[in-house]
């Protein structure tokens, strides 16, 4: 069985649906985490929504150290609401967003993490 390499999972849209039709698994995870939270935290839309029409689960984790990154977080880091929709729409639960995931995705500079008012009125409340 052909797995994606996170260098497969950075190509062109056709090339990792060819992959996925040749029996890789979109929710493979590697060295880099799962290639749904790659896809947030570069807030690549498009990757997003292939991986997740072939069964990546929305709410697979990437720990560092031990920070419980997640799409979702990922998103809401980045304050991507089409991101965030997306992953909403596929059941992504906001019940596990981690703050400390923005380093994550907005690098090691981010700084404090706080949530935008868009997002506050997306996500589910507690």
């Amino acid at each position: 069985m052909i797995q994606p390499s996170y260098a497969d999972l950075t190509a062109e849209l056709a090339f990792v649906e060819k992959l996925i039709s040749y029996g890789a698994k979109a929710d493979q995870k590697n060295r880099f985490g799962p290639p749904l939270i790659w896809a947030a935290i570069h807030d690549d839309l498009p990757l997003a929504t292939l991986l997740l029409a072939h069964q990546a689960n929305p709410n697979s984790v990437l720990m560092l150290g031990r920070v419980r990154c997640t799409p979702l977080a990922a998103a809401v880091a980045r304050d991507s609401v089409p991101m965030a929709t997306v992953l909403l729409e596929n059941q992504a639960s906001a019940s596990a967003l981690d703050g400390r995931c923005a380093t994550v995705a907005q690098g090691p500079d981010a700084g404090s993490f706080t949530v935008s008012a868009k997002m506050r009125a997306l996500l589910p409340k507690p």
